[in-house]
């Protein structure tokens, strides 16, 4: 975009077929950095985002990536300098790292790094300090009692969706349902869940890579 003013000039103004334009040259690009994932930091911990898996996690993230990217703010903010590619990738790592901190089906896509940032450590929860240790136990006993208050579809769909990790679309196969109800299960659960950490003030807790619920 730097390079061609026309198409810049268009995108701010949010013209249709500049957005349309927009959108076919970057969305190829834009999915495989999703896919390929991203380091980052929390709290001044080095982390990874290991990529999207699910095909329609990945078009939610693409689908709220653009519509920022072509929102007011985001075309006037754009210097016309930055490689927009670039820019993107900025939105989609905010966009990702949202949805990191409200959905808790992700933490299980997220590991810690090695000191120096080259190569994924263990992940966590293997080896912990002790304090970390605690916080993980703490952690997996409030789940484990969220999921004791929940109906036996929705213990099914926890089974299915989040520790065997398939798709909306699979579970709802593999339970005989319609697409549409997980989708709101899913969604209702997440919600309900991140409430209960929120009361438990462990919602943020960046030592934390993964749920286990018991079998």
């Amino acid at each position: 975009m730097p390079q061609d003013r026309a198409l810049l000039d268009a995108y701010r103004r949010a013209e249709k077929d500049a957005l349309e334009r927009v959108y076919r040259s970057y969305v190829s690009e834009l999915a495989s950095f999703l896919r390929r994932g991203f380091e980052f930091s929390s709290q001044g911990q080095p982390m990874r985002f290991a990529g999207y898996s699910q095909p329609e996690d990945l078009q939610d993230a693409l689908q709220e990536t653009f519509l920022l990217a072509f929102g007011q703010g985001a075309r006037q903010g754009y210097n016309g300098l930055t490689p927009f590619g670039s820019y993107l990738r900025g939105i989609a790592k905010n966009v990702v790292l949202g949805r990191f901190r409200k959905n808790l089906s992700m933490l299980s896509r997220f590991r810690s790094l090695d000191p120096d940032g080259l190569a994924p450590a263990e992940a966590i929860g293997q080896s912990l300090p002790p304090e970390a240790a605690i916080q993980k136990s703490r952690m997996q006993r409030i789940v484990q009692e969220f999921v004791d208050t929940l109906d036996e579809e929705q213990k099914r769909i926890i089974q299915y969706h989040f520790l065997e990790n398939l798709s909306q679309r699979a579970t709802a196969e593999q339970l005989s349902l319609n697409r549409n109800r997980v989708r709101k299960q899913i969604k209702t659960i997440r919600k309900r869940l991140w409430r209960r950490l929120r009361r438990e003030g462990v919602e943020r807790l960046p030592s934390i890579a993964a749920l286990e619920v018991e079998q």
